[in-house]
């Protein structure tokens, strides 16, 4: 047995000092901030990632409804084309043919009758997205022409903390 001298002799303490428990702490301080720092940078990721696939499908629904249009205008041809809305298209339940998507743009994103989208059931937020269209004519090897066979569909969707998303169809006469 230890007699009383001999417990303040170094060989008997097996506490921690508080130098050595402040130098613990601090090192688990560290640690947990960097953690949280890692969490942080992937929900920013995941929040980057959710708004580029909403601005996908903003472009597609809207690429898909342009091109389930008719090339032409009912009795038009390539000397009365004029690319662009005609007389009393107003919203684009109106529109009856690719062209009328011409220089269309919206923000926030609507329904083709006006209404606003809400996503589904409102759990969505379109809030700060935009949607725009350009068509033009190309021809074969998609260059720029005055009149041809063939469309160019373009479709731009910019959105917060995404990069503008645009998608491209050729619409061919002959469909």
């Amino acid at each position: 047995m230890p007699r009383v001298k001999d417990i303040f002799d170094k060989r008997y303490k097996h506490g921690l000092s508080l130098l050595e428990i402040i130098v613990g702490m601090t090192l688990t301080v560290i640690a947990l901030l960097a953690m949280f720092e890692l969490l942080q940078m992937s929900l920013n990721v995941s929040y980057r990632a959710q708004q580029e696939i909403i601005a996908i499908n903003l472009a597609r629904g809207l690429m898909g409804e342009i091109t389930s249009r008719n090339f032409w205008e009912a009795g038009m041809d390539c000397g009365s084309v004029n690319l662009g809305r005609d007389n009393g298209e107003t919203v684009r339940s109106d529109f009856d043919d690719v062209d009328d998507y011409n220089g269309w743009f919206e923000s926030p994103p609507q329904y083709p009758n006006g209404t606003l989208m809400n996503g589904l059931a409102g759990t969505l937020d379109y809030t700060g997205f935009n949607r725009s269209v350009e068509v033009r004519f190309v021809d074969e090897n998609l260059q720029d022409s005055g009149c041809s066979d063939f469309k160019l569909i373009s479709v731009t969707v910019q959105g917060p903390y995404v990069r503008p998303i645009t998608l491209r169809q050729v619409r061919s006469k002959l469909e």
